[in-house]
């Protein structure tokens, strides 16, 4: 049934339940497994190069998963692949839980990878994009608390596994994912035409709803925007893919890295987790302004500061120790502020740039592009360790890597989709005036 806006637009619904999903995902399937490193090392024997093939597998697999759950967004809808990810994610939690050999590790990563592609992330940003257009910015900031808010389940992980072992933490992370995840899912709707609205909660006009009434239930057109054959022309594109890419790969190191690392300069795990959890509810907070910021200042100049500040946090946290520990606050901002900005703007860039009209499949194949650097970088950080017994020169490497992609974006000179004349908009070459 089409009904006119409410007070409160379902849009924020959406971002609302998006922001509970991704916070329980995010802490289950990707903050949390740097938790389980240690643990699985002293328990099982495996070396840290090993386990960090369980994240590689992750990265490889929902790398190539993109553009195919991207397409699949696209036809079936937001909620179709919301639901199924919330189930796949505690099946494949389950199956961790369960690992006493380095292939029930490699099995329950492809199953996880597999959960993640399909959902939350993909789907509730995808709807997002779609029901929001001047408020993009701040309404991907606020989903994204939940995302930031996952780094929480650090140190609530340690907790588990202090008092219950890591296995049983592993099969409390299910249940809450069925608990929590699953009714999110049913939320979340593709489009808001259907329902009698446009983007930022803006009301139909009679033709539009006429419209609407005749089309019923049937699917609304896509949106306004590039195909994906006309993007690959684009020289854009694959700036921002390489780019993202750089970047992806040395945070994605940090990611599986951070709690050795901080262990390994003096730090207990507690700390080391709390030191997490604190990041955490630092990003609950500067990713809502880093997204209203940029609706202001402009997403592009944004997404370009955010890769030098991520990598001059980098570095602080590559250099920290007991005895710098006053570099932790620093860090925290700093990589904080960067990290927030990457993100947040990576998942409105695509839009921004191509429109919205077949923005998931475009997505995931930008997230595709990036995969080889998402599974390198930890591998090698993971050797590294091995072999010198330090992170830290490898970590002042990537960080060096992620103002490289910084510089990548920094040439970009097309103008974004909205500024475009119609005529010019699927145009090879248009670069952006200068100044």
């Amino acid at each position: 049934m089409i009904a006119r806006p409410a007070k409160f637009f379902y849009g924020w619904w959406i971002v609302i339940a998006g922001s509970i999903s991704y916070f329980i995902v995010s802490g289950v399937a990707v903050y949390g497994f740097t938790a389980f490193v240690k643990p699985m090392h002293e328990e099982l024997g495996w070396s840290v190069a090993a386990i960090s093939v369980a994240a590689s597998i992750r990265s490889f697999q929902q790398g190539m998963m993109a553009p195919l759950t991207g397409y699949l967004v696209d036809r079936l809808g937001s909620r179709t692949m919301a639901i199924a990810g919330a189930l796949l994610l505690a099946f494949g939690t389950v199956v961790f839980a369960q690992a006493h050999s380095v292939w029930t590790l490699f099995l329950s990563a492809m199953i996880i990878a597999l959960a993640t592609s399909v959902g939350p992330f993909t789907p509730f940003t995808a709807a997002v994009i779609n029901w929001f257009s001047k408020n993009r910015g701040k309404a991907v900031g606020i989903l994204n608390t939940g995302n930031g808010l996952g780094y929480i389940a650090v140190p609530i992980l340690v907790f588990l596994m202090n008092a219950y072992g890591w296995r049983n933490a592993l099969y409390i992370s299910a249940a809450v994912v069925i608990l929590v995840c699953l009714p999110a899912a049913f939320v979340v709707r593709s489009r808001p035409e259907p329902y009698g609205y446009l983007p930022d909660g803006e009301p139909m006009d009679e033709a539009a709803l006429e419209a609407q009434r005749a089309r019923g239930n049937a699917a609304p057109p896509p949106g306004e925007g590039m195909d994906v054959k006309e993007t690959l022309r684009i020289p854009t594109f694959y700036l921002l893919t390489v780019g993202s890419g750089l970047l992806f790969g040395a945070h994605n190191a940090w990611l599986v890295h951070q709690v050795p690392h901080l262990q390994n300069v003096g730090f207990s795990a507690t700390t080391a987790g709390w030191f997490v959890g604190i990041y955490g509810i630092a990003q609950v907070f500067i990713r809502t302004v880093v997204g209203w910021m940029s609706d202001i200042i402009g997403r592009r100049r944004m997404y370009i500061l955010s890769f030098f500040l991520q990598g001059v946090g980098f570095t602080m946290f590559a250099l920290v120790s007991t005895e710098r520990w006053w570099l932790v606050p620093l860090y925290i901002f700093m990589y904080g502020m960067g990290n927030a900005g990457t993100v947040v703007l990576s998942q409105t860039v695509v839009a921004d740039y191509f429109g919205t009209r077949r923005y998931a499949t475009l997505r995931g194949l930008t997230q595709s592009v990036q995969t080889p650097m998402g599974i390198v970088a930890p591998l090698i950080a993971g050797r590294f360790f091995d072999v010198t017994h330090s992170y830290t020169l490898i970590f002042i490497v990537y960080a060096l890597v992620m103002m490289a992609g910084g510089a990548c974006i920094l040439m970009v000179r097309r103008p974004e989709w909205n500024d475009l004349p119609e005529a010019e908009r699927f145009t090879r070459d248009v670069v952006r005036p200068s100044a």
